[in-house]
């Protein structure tokens, strides 16, 4: 029963006893009479009145049941106003978890965010200090290539003009007529040496020191200058310095093929093939000489074989002698 049916079926009990209290009397007296009491007895009515007041007794009762009941529904009432209560506040603490939670996953969202935030920021921070990083060293490096090619450069002028010095000291010991002379005497010396004597030599450790010996006394006789081998010797070794220096530099291979045809073009024909001639006389000397090129002259067809015996072809730049040099070495190969 819901609580609407529970005060109706109050309000009707109430009703019915109102009614049997009021009739209580009438019908009491009809049952005094259906038992033989004659109406005019009053003592009859004393009993009549004793009985009615037992109605109020009966009444009471009433009332007390009635009183108990309400009570009952009141603490059913409570109960309810308890669960109802409990409920709401069940209800409120779920609102409350439920916030929090939210709240609880809005303050992570907004903790990731600025991580992620801060994470790009010092992701942006280091590209920016490796990319200052890369350009401070970039810009180090050019810096150390400019200062280390301004000082090959210092250190190459310097040698050629050491080189320059040598020279102009054999021009003054020899005379201006026996220096016009000397390269030409010497370069006609060894061409006619590898076409006659040294054809078919084999240059090595083992006779060095005999070649340098002929051209000494070749020199000294013709030129009659005791000490000008020794200064030719200080000269072409002065153009070794200088190979040197540009193949220890920092150049790539470009600039160093530009500054060994640089070098080659301080020399004239006659000076390139005296440099040959000496350089048969040590194999450290022919060693330097390896990959830079320096001979361009053409050498006519007579010299090839004891060049292409004796000399490795990165020597040589000019393109007849390259081309000839490649077809000896595919005859040489066998098929």
């Amino acid at each position: 029963m819901n609580k609407s049916q529970k005060v109706t079926l109050c309000v009707v009990l109430l009703i019915v006893l109102l009614i049997a209290w009021g009739l209580f009397p009438l019908f009491f007296k009809w049952l005094m009479i259906g038992i033989g009491s004659k109406e005019t007895a009053l003592k009859d009515f004393g009993t009549f009145g004793d009985i009615y007041g037992s109605l109020n007794t009966l009444f009471t009762s009433a009332t007390l049941i009635i009183v108990m009941y309400s009570a009952y529904l009141q603490r059913q009432a409570n109960q309810d106003a308890r669960d109802a209560m409990e409920k709401q506040l069940q209800q409120s603490r779920e609102d409350m978890e439920k916030q929090l939670k939210q709240a609880h996953e809005a303050t992570e969202r907004q903790i990731r965010n600025a991580q992620e935030l801060a994470d790009i920021q010092l992701e942006h921070a280091r590209q920016n200090s490796k990319e200052q990083l890369e350009l401070a060293k970039a810009t180090h490096d050019a810096q150390m290539q400019e200062s280390k090619h301004a000082i090959f450069s210092t250190s190459f002028n310097m040698l050629l003009n050491e080189k320059s010095k040598i020279l102009d000291g054999i021009r003054v010991s020899l005379g201006e007529n026996n220096f016009q002379r000397m390269f030409r005497l010497i370069a006609y010396y060894f061409s006619s040496k590898i076409c006659g004597d040294w054809s078919s030599k084999k240059l090595n450790n083992d006779n060095d020191q005999e070649l340098l010996e002929d051209i000494k006394a070749f020199i000294k006789s013709e030129l009659n200058s005791s000490n000008l081998p020794e200064q030719l010797s200080t000269y072409f070794f002065c153009n070794i310095s200088i190979i040197g220096l540009i193949k220890k530099s920092t150049l790539n291979q470009t600039d160093k093929a530009f500054y060994f045809r640089l070098l080659s073009y301080t020399m004239t024909e006659l000076e390139q093939l005296t440099f040959l001639c000496y350089s048969c006389i040590s194999i450290d000397l022919r060693n330097q000489l390896k990959e830079t090129g320096i001979f361009d002259i053409y050498f006519s067809e007579k010299y090839h074989k004891f060049i292409f015996t004796n000399f490795e072809p990165s020597m040589f730049s000019h393109q007849f002698v390259i081309k000839k040099w490649n077809e000896y070495l595919s005859q040489q190969t066998p098929t």
